[in-house]
Parts: structure tokens; sequence; C-alpha cells
């Protein structure tokens, strides 16, 4: 049974400018270039309009959710918004639950 194709390996140069690789059946060296700037793209309009229609969705979703409490609900909200938000007092942080509450 014949073993599949080798990915090429890095040279034996270990200074960061060498980006070299070879070809282990042929010893060659591969041809390589730095094409990120050819496939960076920047943000358009439309993208961002996109992640904030997201977002909106997201929150109208944490709004409605038949099962969270309001505390949750404004924890979530902060949450996706980025803010911080402190538990009102008596209030436990989500996901902590007091197991002597039978929580």
């Amino acid at each position: 049974m014949a073993s599949p194709p080798q990915p090429p390996v890095p040279a034996d140069d270990p200074s960061p400018d060498s980006v070299r690789l070879v070809d282990p059946d042929t010893g060659e060296p591969v041809p390589t270039a730095d094409l990120r700037q050819q496939f960076a793209r920047r943000p358009s309009a439309g993208d961002q309009e996109a992640e904030r229609a997201f977002i909106n969705s997201k929150l109208e979703l944490i709004r409605t959710h038949p099962t969270l409490s309001e505390a949750e609900k404004q924890a979530a909200v902060a949450e996706v918004l980025g803010k911080p938000h402190s538990p009102a007092q008596g209030e436990q942080p989500a996901g902590d639950h007091d197991p002597a509450a039978g929580g």
C-alpha cells in the first residue's frame, strides 16, 4: 500500500525570516507568498448592518424569553451589549445556585 503524499516541511533554516518550505520528495524549495493583504477585507456597511440586526435579534430573544426572570434578562442583555451587570440586592448572579435553597 502506497503512503499518501506528505505536506511540505519547514526548511532547516530556523531564522524568523525563513518561511521556505521544502518538498520532502524532491528536496526542492516550495514557492510561497504572503497573500494576507490580497485576501484581507474590511468590514462594509452591509456587514455592520448585519451585525446590528443579529445583535438586535438576540436582544429580542432575551427580552421575550418565557422562563428567564427580569434580573436574568437584564444580566443577559448587559452581557450581549458588553456592559458590566451587578446583581440587584438579594439577587444571585446567573449560574450561582444556593444548594440550601434547593437550587
